[in-house]
């Protein structure tokens, strides 16, 4: 996913060479660094409380993703159901006659 995305930001000139280093190395220290997290938790709790211990990080990391996702793209989705929000995959128009 993210290889396509900037593949098709980089062949409408947007990214260059150096941009898109930047962009990768940015993905790769992330990608080090959520894995360097989890065994820091495994390796520094004891087994009892250690699925605990990690879904409580997971749930912060979780929260902080879609705090920034609403910050960015903003969907007022309060008291609306989810048909109103988004159309369901399945729906299907109907053909006027």
């Amino acid at each position: 996913m993210l290889f396509m995305v900037t593949l098709s930001v980089y062949l409408i000139a947007t990214l260059n060479a150096v941009t898109q280093t930047i962009c990768w190395s940015i993905f790769f220290f992330a990608s080090a660094g959520a894995s360097s997290a989890y065994l820091t938790v495994s390796e520094v709790f004891p087994l009892e409380i250690r699925a605990q211990a990690i879904a409580l990080f997971y749930a912060i990391g979780i929260g902080a993703a879609a705090g920034v996702i609403e910050i960015l793209f903003g969907v007022n989705a309060e008291r609306q159901s989810l048909e109103h929000v988004a159309q369901p995959l399945s729906a299907m128009e109907v053909a006027a006659a």
